[in-house]
């Protein structure tokens, strides 16, 4: 959706979106703001990183400010950038550390319009900041990279055999490590699996990490939280909570159709599953998942850099710069891996 240039607005609705620009602040990622001037050594120059980071928050925070202007829920959406807790969408919090205080109110703001076509625009702005957020702010520069880590390769890497390694020399911290073999069964797996997600998004999207978060206050829950690796696209967010209640919700419009003798199709379809099959089939709105880790896999993150042949060489790269003790940091504090219950 294009965005009507400032100068077109009533002075109503330009005193809304000054009003709204007040209020919404950027995610500031302070150990990527060093190294605005040089690039994220072995993966982005610095107009690469410029791509991914600051020119892209800079546009949708404007988006932002332009879609919470002229909303219905003006207000609603406002108070997410003001107030310290965000509106509750289940009994399953977020942990967000100091790291992560700024994106939280980002996440209010998603929760706050995930259902509501009419903020389809401020959704989409807020979904394109938070997964630039858990990219960037999980990179640091790879030490060890050469002057030609970044560079655009020809056609012939597509004829290249893919490596066969069975080791992984990335230091990971040993809580993150044994939750991925839980979940995964080696680093190797994991690592092919995550680069694979992303490699096999065509267009815009995020591989994500998350972790799932499930709510114990009933006593109940999972004997281990497990990982997953979930792939999204264009502005979406792995966040199951937000979105819940969806077929639900679709399972009713269907019927009403029905029942007013009207027959666009649907009763053609296969059936719903029951509210009990669905309750079977899908993720309780009680679990929620929570990230903690994206990969940008759009071709916007890539082709700068490494051109039309190099999105291979740069998920490597992703991979050799991520900082794993920030993604360790993310995992919740009650989070239980199988290995904890063994030892019980």
């Amino acid at each position: 959706m294009s965005r009507i240039p400032l100068r077109n607005f009533s002075s109503s609705t330009r005193r809304c979106v000054e009003a709204a620009k007040s209020l919404i602040q950027a995610p500031r990622i302070r150990h990527i703001d060093a190294l605005k001037e040089n690039g994220v050594l072995g993966l982005y120059s610095p107009s690469g990183l410029d791509a991914v980071w600051y020119s892209k928050v800079e546009s949708k925070v404007k988006d932002l400010e332009y879609g919470i202007s002229i909303s219905t829920q003006r207000s609603t959406l406002e108070r997410c950038f003001v107030e310290e807790t965000a509106p509750a969408t289940s009994n399953v919090q977020f942990e967000f550390s100091g790291r992560q205080t700024s994106i939280s109110k980002f996440h209010a703001v998603l929760s706050e319009t995930a259902k509501r076509a009419d903020d389809s625009l401020v959704y989409q702005a807020a979904g394109s900041v938070y997964g630039a957020y858990y990219f960037v702010s999980s990179l640091v520069p790879n030490m060890r990279a050469s002057a030609t880590s970044v560079g655009k390769p020809d056609q012939s890497v597509l004829f290249e055999t893919p490596s066969l390694a069975t080791q992984i020399d990335t230091m990971i911290p040993e809580r993150l490590k044994h939750a991925i073999e839980d979940s995964f069964g080696s680093l190797v797996e994991f690592r092919t699996l995550l680069l694979q997600s992303a490699a096999a998004i065509n267009g815009d999207g995020y591989s994500w990490l998350v972790s799932s978060v499930p709510d114990r206050s009933n006593g109940h829950g999972r004997s281990f939280d497990p990982l997953f690796i979930v792939n999204t696209y264009n502005s979406g967010v792995p966040d199951n909570v937000v979105r819940g209640g969806q077929v639900a919700t679709l399972r009713k419009f269907t019927e009403s159709r029905l029942e007013d003798g009207v027959d666009n199709g649907f009763a053609a379809a296969p059936a719903f599953p029951t509210p009990a099959e669905a309750q079977e089939l899908l993720t309780s709105k009680n679990l929620a998942f929570k990230p903690l880790l994206s990969i940008n896999a759009s071709p916007s993150a890539f082709l700068p850099d490494y051109g039309v042949y190099g999105k291979g060489k740069y998920l490597d790269n992703v991979w050799d710069c991520i900082d794993w003790s920030v993604v360790e940091s993310r995992l919740p504090v009650d989070f239980v891996s199988r290995e904890r219950i063994q030892k019980k």
